[in-house]
Protein backbone atom coordinates (compact mmCIF):
# COMPACT_ATOMS: atom_id res chain seq x y z
CA UNK A 1 0.00 0.00 0.00
CA UNK A 2 1.31 3.52 -0.89
CA UNK A 3 0.96 6.30 1.43
CA UNK A 4 0.33 9.71 -0.05
CA UNK A 5 0.65 12.87 2.01
CA UNK A 6 -1.75 15.31 2.07
CA UNK A 7 0.84 18.04 0.19
CA UNK A 8 1.36 14.90 -2.26
CA UNK A 9 -2.00 15.40 -4.14
CA UNK A 10 -0.91 18.93 -5.40
CA UNK A 11 2.35 18.65 -7.49
CA UNK A 12 2.93 22.07 -7.05
CA UNK A 13 2.97 21.74 -3.12
CA UNK A 14 4.54 18.34 -3.31
CA UNK A 15 7.10 20.47 -5.21
CA UNK A 16 7.39 22.85 -2.73
CA UNK A 17 7.61 20.85 -0.31
CA UNK A 18 10.84 19.02 -1.73
CA UNK A 19 12.86 21.99 -2.22
CA UNK A 20 11.90 22.99 1.68
CA UNK A 21 13.01 19.95 3.02
CA UNK A 22 16.94 20.16 1.19
CA UNK A 23 17.22 23.69 2.05
CA UNK A 24 19.98 24.34 4.84
CA UNK A 25 18.48 24.89 8.53
CA UNK A 26 19.42 28.24 8.19
CA UNK A 27 17.81 28.57 5.42
CA UNK A 28 14.75 27.00 6.52
CA UNK A 29 14.68 29.14 9.35
CA UNK A 30 14.63 32.40 7.12
CA UNK A 31 11.94 31.45 4.32
CA UNK A 32 9.73 30.11 7.16
CA UNK A 33 9.64 33.64 8.88
CA UNK A 34 8.76 34.40 5.54
CA UNK A 35 6.08 32.11 5.14
CA UNK A 36 4.41 32.75 7.96
CA UNK A 37 4.34 36.80 7.77
CA UNK A 38 3.09 36.41 4.44
CA UNK A 39 0.47 33.85 5.57
CA UNK A 40 -0.29 36.37 8.58
CA UNK A 41 -0.52 39.11 6.68
CA UNK A 42 -2.84 38.38 3.71
CA UNK A 43 -4.55 34.87 4.03
CA UNK A 44 -5.55 34.93 7.95
CA UNK A 45 -7.35 37.58 8.60
CA UNK A 46 -8.44 36.26 12.20
CA UNK A 47 -5.74 35.06 13.69
CA UNK A 48 -7.09 33.21 17.02
CA UNK A 49 -9.48 31.16 14.85
CA UNK A 50 -6.41 30.32 12.99
CA UNK A 51 -4.72 29.34 16.81
CA UNK A 52 -7.74 27.57 17.80
CA UNK A 53 -7.60 25.58 14.38
CA UNK A 54 -4.40 24.82 14.49
CA UNK A 55 -4.74 23.70 18.60
CA UNK A 56 -7.73 21.41 17.70
CA UNK A 57 -5.88 19.30 14.93
CA UNK A 58 -2.54 19.63 17.42
CA UNK A 59 -0.68 16.17 16.49
CA UNK A 60 1.70 15.15 19.55
CA UNK A 61 4.08 12.67 17.80
CA UNK A 62 6.32 14.77 15.66
CA UNK A 63 8.33 12.76 13.24
CA UNK A 64 8.36 14.89 9.97
CA UNK A 65 11.17 16.46 8.52
CA UNK A 66 9.54 19.34 8.63
CA UNK A 67 8.99 19.08 12.41
CA UNK A 68 12.51 19.46 13.66
CA UNK A 69 11.53 23.03 14.25
CA UNK A 70 8.31 25.02 15.71
CA UNK A 71 7.92 27.30 13.29
CA UNK A 72 7.96 25.53 9.97
CA UNK A 73 5.57 22.86 11.11
CA UNK A 74 3.38 25.63 12.54
CA UNK A 75 3.66 27.67 8.85
CA UNK A 76 3.64 24.18 7.31
CA UNK A 77 0.32 22.86 9.37
CA UNK A 78 -1.17 26.89 8.29
CA UNK A 79 -0.66 26.11 4.61
CA UNK A 80 -2.24 22.82 5.19
CA UNK A 81 -5.22 23.89 7.04
CA UNK A 82 -5.59 27.20 3.86
CA UNK A 83 -7.62 27.12 0.98
CA UNK A 84 -6.74 25.73 -1.80
CA UNK A 85 -7.01 28.65 -4.25
CA UNK A 86 -5.11 30.92 -1.67
CA UNK A 87 -2.55 27.88 -1.29
CA UNK A 88 -2.35 28.36 -4.71
CA UNK A 89 -1.24 31.77 -4.83
CA UNK A 90 1.31 31.62 -1.55
CA UNK A 91 3.12 28.36 -3.04
CA UNK A 92 4.16 30.92 -5.65
CA UNK A 93 4.83 33.49 -3.02
CA UNK A 94 6.94 31.30 -1.44
CA UNK A 95 8.62 30.11 -4.54
CA UNK A 96 9.76 34.08 -4.74
CA UNK A 97 11.43 34.04 -1.71
CA UNK A 98 13.19 30.80 -1.63
CA UNK A 99 14.54 32.26 -5.60
CA UNK A 100 15.24 35.34 -3.67
CA UNK A 101 16.91 33.85 -1.03
CA UNK A 102 19.02 31.60 -2.78
CA UNK A 103 20.42 34.81 -4.81
CA UNK A 104 20.96 36.94 -1.86
CA UNK A 105 23.35 33.52 -0.98
CA UNK A 106 24.86 33.37 -4.12
CA UNK A 107 25.58 37.21 -4.39
CA UNK A 108 26.78 37.10 -0.46
CA UNK A 109 28.82 34.65 -1.45
CA UNK A 110 30.72 35.85 -4.69
CA UNK A 111 31.53 39.22 -2.13
CA UNK A 112 33.42 36.68 0.50
CA UNK A 113 35.37 35.03 -2.58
Amino acid sequence: MKYTRWYDKDKNLQALMHVLEALSDEAKLEVTAEILQLLMQNYSPNTDELIEELDDQYVPIRRRWYDKFENLHSAIEILRITDIEDRKEIIEEIFRTIIELLEEYKHSKDLRE
